[in-house]
């Protein structure tokens, strides 16, 4: 269920650029001590940023429930609380990172 919930984020995202792309990187980010979550998207084309962090045509509210369930699932399932996930695409695959250390509104988005 984890897999199909990763393609349903990435395809969220690449559905939300109108402007052709060959690769992108997608970061959400959470703290729950402190009560809030970001969302971050860059799109490049032949290494080129295309686009940054538009997500007029992103459906956001979609794209956050889906984050969530992602963390409930692996949650209940591994055990691991992670609290950034970065999600990239490139060479028409898609490769996931996930990391468990508190995040800070001070680090940086893509």
């Amino acid at each position: 269920e984890e897999i199909s919930l990763i393609d349903e984020i990435y395809h969220i995202v690449s559905n939300g650029n109108v402007l052709p792309f060959d690769s992108l990187e997608y970061v959400y980010r959470i703290n729950r001590k402190e009560g809030w979550s970001s969302i971050g998207v860059v799109y490049l084309l032949n290494g080129e940023i295309i686009s940054q962090n538009d997500f007029t045509n992103i459906d956001e509210e979609a794209l956050e429930l889906t984050c969530e369930k992602l963390h409930r699932k692996m949650l209940e399932n591994t055990g691991g609380d992670w609290q950034k996930f970065v999600l990239n695409f490139s060479d028409n695959r898609i490769k996931t990172n996930f990391s468990y250390e508190e995040q800070s509104l001070i680090e940086e988005l893509p």
